[in-house]
Formats: C-alpha cells, structure tokens, sequence
C-alpha cells in the first residue's frame, strides 16, 4: 500500500543537524502519523507521499521548513510565586496559551533571582534539518482515526499500558 490520504504510516528515522551530528535515531520504534492531517512537518508528508513500506527517503529541510527561526518573543519571566506550590525545575516543559488559545509547550530554561524563565522555540528552532526515513508500514486509517484527524485520539494505549513501546502513542 502507498502513502497517501488517510493511510497511517509507521517509520524509522534518523535526524541529524546540518553538521552531521545525530539528533534523534529512532531505528526499531516504529513512530506512526495519519498522513494527510498535517500531523508532520509538510515538507516531510509532501516528500513521504506515494511511498511505500521498504522505501527509504533522505530529505534536507531549511529552516522555515523546519520549525522555523527563533523567536525571542516566545522567551518569557514569571516569578516563582506565580508557580504557587508548583515549583518548576529546569527542563521541565509546561503547557501554556498562546495568543490564539492554543497550547504551546514552554521548557523551564532558567530560576534565577525569584525568576523563572520559559522558552517556548521549538528545540531545533533556527536549524537546518537532515532527515533519513525508512517506511516500515503503511495501512488503511480506521473510521475513529480519520475522524479524529490522528491516531492519538484517545489516552489509551493499544495494548492497555498507557507506559508501553507499542508504538501507538508515537
């Protein structure tokens, strides 16, 4: 079966920086999207499209097809007391509005002084990407899926083990 609308997709890849260096492997994990729903990056689904299981794929992505540059205004400062008993730790992410209502994830950068600072970029942010993708499975999306808009339209897991390596929450 081919890529395309409404299939699901199960993949391996591997992420390396402009440099060469590996970001993320993801070989034997088999991460899984419902293609067609903006659920990857749209240079990645436009390039996967029409391909099948065994097909390999290497795609260079600039920065705007990436997750584009940095931004500063998404680098904000609370004081800690905000947090009421809640106190974050460095590398924590939190969810937070945007603007529009949507959340956005914010990691806990830096407590410094009584501040604590967030950083809502994306970690590769203003990084060329190298993306090599080798296609494991492809199959029709379930009615629920389709109407969902994704695979991950529930809590559960697959297997019943919300703390699995299934490959149903990837």
């Amino acid at each position: 079966m081919k890529i395309g609308k409404n299939t699901v997709v199960t993949f391996d890849y591997i992420l390396k920086d402009e440099d060469g260096n590996v970001l993320e492997d993801t070989e034997g994990q088999g991460s899984s999207y419902l293609h067609g729903y903006g659920n990857l990056l749209p240079a990645l689904e436009d390039a996967l499209e029409g391909l099948e299981p065994g097909d390999s794929i290497q795609k260079k992505l600039t920065v705007d097809e990436g997750f584009g540059a940095y931004d500063d205004t998404l680098v904000i400062s609370f004081p800690i007391s905000e947090f009421g008993d809640n106190k974050p730790e460095v590398g924590q992410e939190i969810l937070m509005p945007n603007d529009e209502g949507d959340d956005v994830i914010f990691e806990v950068t830096e407590i410094e002084d009584g501040m604590v600072t967030l950083d809502g970029n994306h970690p590769y942010a203003d990084m060329p990407l190298d993306f090599n993708i080798k296609i494991t499975d492809v199959r029709e999306a379930t009615p629920e899926e389709i109407e969902a808009g994704d695979i991950d339209y529930d809590d559960d897991c697959c297997c019943g083990d919300d703390d699995c390596d299934c490959g149903c929450h990837h």
